[in-house]
C-alpha cells in the first residue's frame, strides 16, 4: 500500500482537552515493515499543522519557521492512524 520514497499527507488522531482531533502532516516513507512505516521529514521545511473539526473543515492551522529533521515510526494498525494520501508533485 505504501511506496518507499513517496511522500504522503498522513492524518492521525491526537487526544486533546476537547476530545480527539485530526492532525495532517506530510512525511516521506523511508521503509515499510508490515504495518510499521519509517517516516522522515527533512530539515528546513516550514512546519504546517492543521486541526480538522468533525465536518472535516480546517479548525486551526499552525505555521512555524524552519524545522529540524524529523523521523517517526508509525503503526498503521494503530487506532490513532486515520488515513494517508499520496502527495502529487506539480
Amino acid at each position: 500500500m505504501f511506496e518507499v520514497g513517496q511522500s504522503y499527507t498522513f492524518v492521525t488522531l491526537m487526544r486533546s482537552e476537547d476530545g480527539l482531533e485530526e492532525i495532517q502532516q506530510v512525511w516521506t516513507v523511508k521503509a515499510v515493515n508490515d504495518n510499521l512505516l519509517d517516516l522522515h521529514t527533512p530539515a528546513g521545511q516550514a512546519d504546517s499543522l492543521q486541526v480538522l473539526n468533525d465536518a472535516g473543515a480546517v479548525e486551526a492551522e499552525y505555521l512555524g519557521g524552519p524545522t529540524p529533521e524529523q523521523n517517526m515510526v508509525l503503526n498503521t494498525s494503530s487506532a490513532f492512524f486515520h488515513s494517508a494520501v499520496p502527495v502529487v508533485e506539480e
